[in-house]
C-alpha cells in the first residue's frame, strides 16, 4: 500500500503545525526577522516533503541518517553555496526544540555535521586586487 496524495496532504500539515510550533516558540525567545522566520520555515518544509517523497516519513521520526541524506542531496542538487543550503542551525534549533517539548527523546541532528567551504584564496585576490 503507497502513500496517497491525501495522506501526504495530512502528513504536511502536521509537520507544518509542529513547524509553526517552532517558529513561535523560537520567534518568541529569540528576536529573529521576518525573512529569517521565513527561511526557516521554507528549510524545515522543505525537509519535511523531503522525508515524505524519499523516506514515508514525518519530521518527528526522522533519524540522523534521514538528515544527513537529506544535507548530501541537496549539496549534489547544486546548492553548493552556503547560502543556498538548508539552514543546519535551523535543522538542529528545530530537533533541540522537540526534544525540549517532548515530542522526541532524543535530538537526531546531534551527530551531523556538515562541511561548508571555506573563502577560496581567490576570492581574497579578489579584493587585494594586485597587491601581492
Amino acid at each position: 500500500m503507497g502513500i496517497t496524495t491525501g495522506d501526504i496532504t495530512n502528513r504536511e500539515r502536521t509537520d507544518a503545525d509542529v513547524v509553526q510550533w517552532f517558529l513561535d516558540y523560537y520567534w518568541i525567545r529569540h528576536p529573529i526577522s521576518r525573512e529569517t522566520v521565513e527561511a526557516y520555515r521554507a528549510d524545515l518544509l522543505d525537509l519535511s516533503r523531503w522525508l515524505t517523497v524519499f523516506r514515508n516519513k514525518t519530521l518527528v521520526a526522522a533519524n540522523d541518517k534521514d538528515v544527513r541524506e537529506f544535507l548530501e542531496g541537496r549539496y549534489r542538487s547544486g546548492c553548493r553555496k552556503v547560502r543556498e543550503m538548508p539552514s543546519i542551525s535551523c535543522i538542529r534549533r528545530f530537533y533541540f526544540y522537540l526534544a525540549e517539548v517532548g515530542l522526541r527523546s532524543d535530538d537526531p541532528t546531534e551527530h551531523v555535521y556538515v562541511q561548508v567551504p571555506r573563502l577560496v584564496r581567490q576570492d581574497l585576490t579578489v579584493i587585494l586586487g594586485n597587491k601581492r
